[in-house]
């Protein structure tokens, strides 16, 4: 991972646990991370991007489109859907965002980018 992807709140995996960044250091490639714990000056490079599965999608509250052929999921608090395609999730709807992703952390961030609001995700539910 690098820094420049992460944004404060981003969840990651380190030491096999789920973590919220709660500071980036750009300059040095650190992060400060929180869950019940709180860990200060890690180099980003020992954080690991968590995958979206569909367990994950339903915990976040994304639903199943019904009558899809296609794994297609959107959420009551947007105007677009995700879709996977080709071992990538994309943006379809309302507003469009042309590049895929994998990683929680990139569906935070382009939520965001999307709707001018966080995605909500509460690392107990993800436990």
């Amino acid at each position: 991972m690098k820094v420049n992807e992460l944004r404060y709140d981003n969840i990651v995996m380190y030491d096999d646990d789920y973590w919220s960044i709660n500071a980036i250091d750009g300059s040095s490639d650190e992060v400060d991370l929180y869950n019940e714990d709180h860990v200060s000056g890690l180099d980003v490079y020992a954080l690991s991007p968590i995958s979206i599965t569909d367990e994950l999608l339903e915990i976040m509250g994304f639903k199943r489109m019904p009558l899809s052929s296609v794994k297609r999921y959107y959420c009551n608090q947007t105007l677009f859907y995700i879709q996977f395609y080709k071992n990538e999730w994309y943006v379809y709807g309302y507003k469009y965002y042309p590049n895929g992703f994998k990683y929680l952390h990139e569906l935070q961030n382009i939520f965001f980018f999307l709707t001018g609001k966080e995605l909500e995700i509460k690392l107990k539910n993800l436990l």
